[in-house]
């Protein structure tokens, strides 16, 4: 009976102490959120994104624009007293992007950044768990680019200048998700109108295709072949190692899928592989040039300290490249 006594007396009390630590927890966490509502912003931005949405039927009459679309003149409008060829040249200097258009997957839709030049980690927005682009909140404003309020302001304007967002921009991919979209995204002849595509991916892992590239590269080989205005089309294969290998870079299960991809200017760019034209069996059926690059190549070592089988009093004896 005392040694119950003495086990209540020792666990109510702690039970009551723990249960009141989690309150107070609670409770703080609570008042700092109230008082910083900005720290919730990174969860919530950083959650997945969804899909983006099918074209609505609506909208795919909207975007169609034929010898029997009708459209008022608008003949007080000093735009349209000028001539159409001065028209052009205004809407080539908004629509068109000076460099490129970096496309990327947001939630429920797709969505453009004007492509910096140079390297592309300067053009890259944050992204969330899965790859999309971070949403914003319901409070903000969305981000549009300058040509999409041009294109909003009426019918004729956006039958005048829509040829020139497809036609004339470099579209540059870097998840091959947005490509598996575009179809869903944009009518058949907006797809058929691209002219200039970049792939660029980082596509090995240690000399071997990634899993992740491995089951969406079919599906997107089929949407490219498919794009029958294509003129030029570069896909840049990056790889990354973790380990010191001397495997060759598994490039058969990568390039079999470009041979139904027909464009007049197609070039596939490499990390060092060796002999690049011995990779594809009958490279003569293709329409794509290999180029490798060396710069395409990163090794990242990962810390091995306790891999060894053996106690080390000194790091590995080497160091990341730079």
């Amino acid at each position: 009976m005392r040694n119950q006594l003495m086990n209540a007396l020792f666990w109510v009390p702690l039970g009551i102490f723990l249960w009141t630590c989690w309150i107070l927890t609670q409770v703080c966490n609570g008042w700092y959120y109230i008082r910083h509502p900005e720290a919730v912003v990174p969860d919530f931005c950083k959650r997945a994104g969804r899909s983006p949405l099918p074209l609505p039927r609506s909208r795919q009459s909207l975007t169609r624009v034929d010898a029997t679309t009708s459209y008022y003149s608008q003949s007080q409008s000093p735009l349209f007293q000028l001539v159409p060829e001065l028209r052009q040249v205004i809407y080539q200097d908004i629509v068109v992007a000076p460099s490129a258009l970096h496309v990327r997957r947001a939630h429920r839709r797709l969505c453009s950044t004007p492509c910096e030049g140079g390297h592309h980690d300067h053009c890259r927005q944050p992204l969330a768990q899965d790859g999309t682009v971070l949403r914003r909140l319901p409070s903000e404003r969305p981000r549009w680019d300058k040509f999409l309020p041009l294109l909003r302001s009426c019918r004729r304007v956006y039958s005048e200048a829509i040829h020139l967002l497809y036609e004339s921009n470099t579209f540059i991919f870097d998840d091959l998700q947005a490509i598996r979209s575009l179809p869903r995204c944009i009518t058949p002849c907006r797809l058929s109108s691209i002219r200039r595509l970049h792939i660029d991916i980082d596509a090995f892992e240690n000399r071997s295709v990634s899993p992740k590239i491995l089951s969406a590269w079919k599906p997107t080989c089929d949407i490219l072949s498919g794009m029958q205005g294509l003129i030029k089309l570069t896909i840049t294969l990056r790889s990354h190692d973790t380990t010191e290998t001397q495997k060759k870079l598994a490039l058969s299960s990568i390039l079999d899928p470009l041979k139904s991809v027909k464009v007049s200017k197609f070039v596939v760019q490499v990390p060092p592989n060796g002999d690049p034209e011995n990779v594809v069996d009958g490279t003569d059926d293709v329409s794509f040039v290999l180029v490798p690059k060396a710069g395409l190549f990163s090794r990242h070592y990962r810390c091995e300290w306790w891999d060894f089988p053996k106690s080390r009093l000194l790091p590995p004896p080497y160091w990341p490249d730079s």
